[in-house]
């Protein structure tokens, strides 16, 4: 078993346990019904479905709370009884809540994963276009002026080149590039 199956399995089982101890103590002390406890059991399905990776946790929590409801705090008390149309209904019920909820739990977790995901994309994307067109050309001036001054070439003629690369590179147009307007500057002298 891999740590985070036994991390998820730990979860559930401390959410259960601790649910079913808080409506133990909800019941006993103040004397609250089986049918409000029942919304409590709900709410654990929703933690453990938000906390947990999957929906077989979900699942599990959902089905060890019907049975702990039915189990505890249902007529007849502390017995599994199945066959009272209320217990029936009430376990029906709390099925259908819970697996509803733990499924749109993990659908968002799933859509909030992917949204990040295409944040990320976007953002290292627009890094890439930001630092290959601005700085390509600044960082290639040295090594102009070297070609300049070895093979005795007219530098407006290599800087010309290098300013048409970088505006249809870049955005098409001198204006609001700063390689673009770096370039028309050198030109310029």
């Amino acid at each position: 078993m891999t740590k985070k199956v036994l991390k998820n399995a730990a979860i559930t089982v401390g959410v259960v346990v601790l649910t079913f101890l808080f409506s133990y103590l909800l019941q006993t002390v103040f004397e609250i019904s089986g049918e409000h406890i029942t919304t409590i059991f709900v709410f654990s399905v929703f933690i453990v479905s938000f906390i947990t990776d999957g929906y077989i946790y979900g699942i599990i929590s959902t089905f060890a709370g019907v049975v702990l409801v039915n189990y505890a705090f249902a007529y007849p008390y502390f017995a599994l009884d199945f066959m009272i149309l209320a217990n029936i209904v009430s376990a029906i019920v709390m099925i259908t809540i819970s697996l509803l909820t733990s499924t749109m739990t993990i659908k968002l977790k799933k859509w909030q994963a992917l949204k990040n995901e295409g944040d990320k994309e976007r953002m290292r994307a627009n890094l890439l276009r930001a630092v290959s067109h601005d700085l390509r050309t600044p960082l290639i001036l040295p090594l102009f002026w070297g070609l300049q001054v070895h093979w005795e070439i007219d530098p407006t003629l290599l800087y010309f080149g290098l300013l048409s690369g970088a505006t249809l590179g870049g955005n098409c147009t001198p204006i609001g590039a700063s390689a673009n307007i770096t370039g028309i500057g050198i030109l310029r002298k």
